[in-house]
């Protein structure tokens, strides 16, 4: 009962998360549910599997709202390994968890993170993994790293640099990279980026640049560390309103 109780609990908190909205745009949450016997059991641990997951829906028929709304169930079904085809034939041997959480919302473009855990049943400990999307919707495509830093301007190097000296003096030692150059390729890519009125943030996973101690590691850049690179030499629009003392 405790545990029916909690879960009770959980699910009435999330449920203002069932229909989202955003200035104009409205999400609605999309969730599978799946769980059965685990066919080999671990020596320790649970014996039961379980798959819990989400995609956010955009409401609208429109051309945007359809193109937003098959990348989101594509990028979906990549992240998550349950496949409840082969679950009836083949035995699952994890459990996974796959929630997301909107950055922005306008009528320009959706930003979100997508929040994956998995537990392969057997294993010390699960594994966490972010990843975010971002799409232009008044262009009908997934924002290109050019709609937030100027062409030309070798911000990819500046940006791996301020991440890699932030990195440096929060672990020492403990961070993997031995040079900005080895940061750069998750730096500069936008499925690591979080886009907000404060700045921009880079993250990088569990294992990306320090041990599996450290979890995952964010870089939160203000807007006002990152000119003259952005382009138009302002925060993106796109992404909602921003602090008129950053738009220079």
């Amino acid at each position: 009962m405790h545990c029916l109780g909690a879960t009770l609990s959980a699910r009435i908190k999330d449920l203002p998360r069932f229909r989202e909205r955003h200035g104009t745009q409205v999400l609605q949450r999309r969730e599978l549910f799946a769980a059965g016997p685990i066919a080999d059991l671990p020596p320790w641990g649970a014996t039961v599997w379980s798959v819990e997951a989400a995609w956010p829906a955009l409401e609208g028929n429109d051309t945007a709202a359809v193109a937003w709304n098959r990348l989101a169930a594509d990028r979906f079904s990549e992240i998550l390994n349950y496949d409840p085809v082969l679950a009836a034939t083949s035995p699952v041997t994890m459990d996974e968890l796959l929630d997301y959480s909107v950055q922005y919302a306008t009528e320009q473009a959706i930003g979100l993170t997508w929040h994956y855990w998995s537990y392969g049943h057997g294993a010390a400990h699960g594994m966490p993994a972010d990843a975010a999307m971002h799409y232009r919707l008044d262009q009908n495509r997934p924002l290109a790293a050019d709609d937030v830093f100027a062409v030309g301007t070798n911000w990819e190097a500046a940006l791996a640099q301020l991440c890699f000296d932030e990195l440096r003096r929060r672990l020492g030692d403990g961070l993997f990279a031995a040079s900005p150059d080895e940061l750069a390729a998750s730096a500069a890519s936008p499925d690591s980026w979080r886009i907000g009125g404060d700045g921009l943030t880079v993250f990088f996973n569990v294992y990306e640049v320090a041990s599996y101690a450290y979890g995952r590691l964010d870089v939160a850049l203000p807007w006002s560390r990152l000119f003259p690179w952005p382009r138009n030499n302002a925060p993106p629009d796109f992404a909602g309103v921003f602090p008129a003392f950053l738009r220079r």
